[in-house]
């Protein structure tokens, strides 16, 4: 089934025979996509473009039920499904693309092009366990820093801060602080004290770590402290 908002009130689009829509995302008035699945067939991956006034189905890639989708433009976007199979819509088609997870993937968020996460858990049996994957350098990668609870929803208000929820009520937030060395959501004399500690090191001592070179220049100085000094008291949220 599909309802259109116009005028003030939800009409029926179009009902379609036996297929599970479970997400949509226009990039204009006049052109969007949906996907979902085709329940009791071995064609699973559903997906819907609205172009001219129509919805027309387009091949899938993959027979697992579609999840979420987003669109960047109408020349680029991102779907996610069952078995952790993440699309990649490119160059006019879509495509499946590396992932490192087979569990179920519910939602995706793009920031950009170059940046987006996805959620979800990773089996049906037993313990669930919440998946969280970030989409950085052309590549999707685990990000081990979630909630142990399935993942349902994301959205990210931009690269630096967003938010995630799913099952017994969890509610998880992503905050990124410069300074923040610790993780702990505030810049405070803990944070200066992890870079106090590396002081004089350089890129070539065995525990090197980039993280604490505030400046890049491959070295830990107080100028690397009165960086984090710069923001002392910012907090997430």
């Amino acid at each position: 089934m599909i309802l259109h908002f116009s005028g003030g009130t939800w009409q029926l689009f179009s009902s379609l025979d036996s297929q599970v829509l479970h997400a949509v995302d226009m990039v204009s008035a006049s052109e969007g996509w949906a996907v979902g699945g085709q329940p009791f067939s071995d064609y699973g991956g559903f997906i819907l473009h609205y172009s001219e006034e129509t919805w027309q189905q387009v091949p899938s890639p993959t027979d697992e039920w579609l999840e979420d989708i987003d669109m960047l433009s109408s020349e680029e976007g991102w779907a996610v499904s069952k078995g952790g199979v993440i699309l990649h819509f490119t160059g006019g088609t879509w495509q499946i693309v590396s992932s490192p997870t087979t569990g179920t993937l519910n939602a995706i968020d793009m920031v950009s092009e170059n940046e987006g996460w996805a959620v979800g858990w990773g089996n049906w049996l037993g313990d669930h366990e919440g998946i969280t994957l970030h989409y950085s350098g052309g590549a999707w990668q685990i990000y081990s820093g979630s909630s142990t609870e399935d993942l349902s929803a994301i959205d990210m208000v931009s690269e630096n801060e967003g938010w995630a929820v799913g099952w017994e009520g969890v509610i998880f937030y992503y905050c990124v602080l410069f300074g923040d060395l610790d993780c702990d959501g505030d810049v405070d004399v803990d944070d200066i004290m992890q870079v106090a500690s590396r002081w004089r090191m350089t890129d070539d001592d065995p525990d090197w770590d980039a993280r604490y070179d505030l400046d890049d220049d491959r070295i830990i100085t107080v100028v690397d402290i009165m960086l984090v000094v710069a923001h002392w008291g910012e907090i997430c949220g």
